[in-house]
């Protein structure tokens, strides 16, 4: 062997030995990268779950707040007719009482009109009775 061959010889070892190590580092680069993107997908994974569970919350917030709501308006709904019912209540016995008090007045001038009748017929008689004797 000559001094060009081991050169020769170490140039090709040393070589093979730089692309072995940059091979392992391309390997470990690789192997990082891979774990980078499995971490930057659960998190993402993460926040998409945790924006699912906010908008399910949103939701059931909202539908109870509707449901309140509504409750709510039935509430006053049902005050309102109870209101109505009471007003018409009152406006009926109003005309039943004017009704009643009508009656009675005519009840009045029917009885007053009897009297006057039977005030005429007993001066009547009495004026007959005068003459007849």
């Amino acid at each position: 062997l000559t001094a060009e061959s081991t050169t020769v010889e170490l140039e090709v070892k040393d070589a093979t030995g730089e692309a072995w190590l940059k091979g392992v580092v391309d390997f470990h680069e690789a192997r990082k990268q891979e774990r980078t993107a499995q971490q930057a997908a659960k998190e993402a994974d993460r926040a998409a779950q945790r924006e699912a569970k906010d908008a399910r919350i949103a939701a059931i917030k909202a539908a109870r707040v509707e449901q309140h709501a509504a409750k709510r308006t039935l509430a006053e709904e049902t005050r309102a007719a109870q209101r109505a019912e009471r007003l018409s209540q009152r406006e009926q016995q109003r005309e039943q009482q004017r009704s009643a008090r009508q009656a009675e007045v005519e009840a009045l001038k029917a009885a007053k009109e009897e009297e006057r009748a039977a005030n005429r017929q007993a001066t009547d008689a009495a004026k007959q009775l005068r003459r007849a004797q």
